[in-house]
């Protein structure tokens, strides 16, 4: 997915389907070089293709396009680390035919290469 921070007369939309993003808006070169330069990379898969990408460059001033200048992107992955359970270690006092209990209000999950557990 590729994103970038609007302002100055500038916005965007992106095209999952072609990977395009698309700037439009009248403004001036200065404030479309920072828009350019605000444009982000993300790919929330746990387990991405480490293929380069190849990001095309392609401006309009409102009569011809520019040549395409091109980035490259290079994907490195994480060792897919197990989540972490901590702080484990409370004590449960139940006694028969009571409430239900909380076990361990202490318990702690990380997860350093996700933000789900499934």
């Amino acid at each position: 997915m590729l994103s970038f921070t609007a302002g100055n007369g500038i916005t965007g939309t992106f095209d999952n389907s072609t990977g395009i993003l698309s700037l439009s808006g009248s403004a001036t070169k200065a404030n479309y070089v920072t828009a350019l330069q605000s444009v982000k990379y993300q790919n929330t898969s746990e387990d991405p293709s480490t293929t380069q990408r190849a990001i095309s460059w392609v401006v309009n001033d409102g009569t011809a396009n520019s040549t395409a200048a091109t980035s490259t992107i290079t994907i490195a992955t994480l060792d897919n680390d197990a989540p972490v359970l901590g702080a484990a270690g409370g004590t449960l006092a139940f006694t028969e035919g009571g409430a239900a209990a909380v076990i361990d209000s202490a318990l702690t999950l990380t997860d350093v290469d996700d933000t789900n557990i499934e």
